[in-house]
């Protein structure tokens, strides 16, 4: 379906898979060494999760885009407001808001002009 889906939701979802594919990559790295399978099976199943709502959203799912949003921007400014400079890394923060960054502008770019007619289509052929 994402094939018959205008260029500008294409770029967003696009945008999304790498934004998911960084973040299980910094996640692992980061979780490489640690003992604690609960900690890894989280991680595994909230980017199971997170990886499923963007196979829906490029599917023309729209409560998967409006979900997708609410996460990226808690994501975003989360990673700011509970940022503490004692405890965390520049690259803590830096993570956070460049991936939530770039979530945000996905989610922009479904939200608007193709991409809302595009998902606005899909309710009224139902």
């Amino acid at each position: 379906m994402i094939l018959e889906a205008p260029k500008q939701v294409q770029r967003a979802i696009l945008i999304l898979w790498a934004s998911w594919a960084i973040g299980v990559v910094i996640t692992a790295v980061s979780l490489v060494g640690k003992n604690g399978g609960m900690i890894w099976l989280f991680f595994g199943l909230a980017f199971w999760a997170n990886g499923w709502l963007i196979h829906q959203a490029s599917m023309r799912a729209n409560w998967a885009r409006i979900v997708i949003l609410v996460l990226a921007a808690t994501a975003f400014f989360g990673s700011i407001a509970l940022f503490v400079p004692e405890e965390d890394s520049l690259w803590d923060i830096a993570e956070g808001v460049l991936l939530g960054g770039l979530e945000l502008i996905a989610c922009y770019w479904l939200f608007v002009g193709e991409g809302k007619r595009w998902y606005s289509k899909q309710t009224a052929e139902a």
